[in-house]
Formats: structure tokens, C-alpha cells, sequence
């Protein structure tokens, strides 16, 4: 895969939309997985490693819920072609499609990104970078957009801290769609 055909992907990418509220739960897990590239770090990773911080992400930068929905984006983003869950097969869905978050922990599950995009976004941070960026733009409102970042700013600085203070485009507080 190549950023062009990325960025292509990203632009026909859905979330869900009521009103005027979108979900930014697969904008947000593809960031968290984008860092992990970055940072060098092991392709997939348990739900149970990501759950915690991406439900945090989601009362942050989501509109407000009475419960969080970390396992939506986990098995959606497989049907986006953005994820891959091995043995994903095997577990059980709902009537939705969605994956069930107790089969999740309990089995181990993981996931990640595709392993050609996962290289290629190691293998290109500054791609990376522009990438998120265009994640960030396409699914935040421009009020909640921040162009001066710097590692220590706000809660997605894992995401895409690739040790360095260059500017990037991040949510820098909860928007209220």
C-alpha cells in the first residue's frame, strides 16, 4: 500500500453520524495503531492493552456517552480493510457485526493494522504525520485542531510521538458535537 492509496481509503472512510454527532471511534483507534508504527512498536496488540486508552480517547474527544464502545472500532476497521484481527473468524459477533468485548479480553484477542501499512508508516514518520493529519481534519471540527503540538500537550501525545517536537495537527480538547 502506498500513503496515496491510504490517504484514499481514509477519505471514503464511515463513521457513524446521527444528527450532528460522528463517532470518532475509528479515527481515533487508527491514530493509537499510526503511533504504534511510529514508535516501532509490535504490529498488533490485545484489545486489552488498547481498551483503556482508547476509552479514554473516546470520553475525551467523543461526544458524550453514557457508556463507551472501545470493541466497535476493532472489528469494524477489518471491514474498512484498515485492521486485521488473526483467528477474527472464530469469534462471535452481533447482530450488528460488531466483536463481543468479553470475547475480546478473554481470548486475547489482537489486532493492528495490515502489516504492509504498518511498514510503511514505520518506514516513513513524516508520512505518518501527514496521514494523521489528514485523519485529524477529516473527522474533528477545526475548532478542536491545534497546529502547535508538542509531546507533552494532551493525551494523544503517545499517539504519534516519534521523538520529536516537529508541529502536528491534534485535538487538543473534547469537542461536543
Amino acid at each position: 500500500m502506498t500513503l496515496e492509496a491510504l490517504h484514499t481509503t481514509l477519505t471514503g472512510l464511515k463513521v457513524w453520524k446521527r444528527g450532528g454527532q460522528r463517532a470518532p471511534h475509528k479515527p481515533l483507534l487508527l491514530l493509537l495503531a499510526m503511533g504504534r508504527a511510529v514508535r516501532g512498536e509490535s504490529r498488533l496488540a490485545p484489545f486489552s492493552e488498547l481498551e483503556k486508552t482508547l476509552t479514554g480517547l473516546l470520553r475525551h474527544f467523543g461526544p458524550p456517552r453514557q457508556a463507551h464502545h472501545p470493541e466497535f472500532p476493532f472489528g469494524r476497521l477489518v471491514m474498512d480493510g484498515l485492521w486485521e484481527i488473526p483467528g477474527a473468524a472464530s469469534l462471535r459477533r452481533t447482530r450488528s457485526g460488531d466483536l463481543y468485548r468479553s470475547e475480546l479480553i478473554a481470548h486475547g484477542i489482537t489486532g493492528g493494522l495490515p502489516e504492509p501499512l504498518h511498514r510503511l508508516l514505520e518506514a516513513d514518520p513524516q508520512g505518518a504525520q501527514r496521514t494523521a493529519r489528514r485523519i485529524l481534519h477529516g473527522h474533528f471540527p477545526s475548532r478542536c485542531i491545534s497546529t502547535s503540538w508538542k509531546p507533552s500537550d494532551c493525551g494523544m501525545l503517545p499517539v504519534l510521538n516519534t521523538n520529536s517536537y516537529a508541529p502536528i495537527a491534534t485535538p487538543t480538547f473534547a469537542p461536543r458535537y
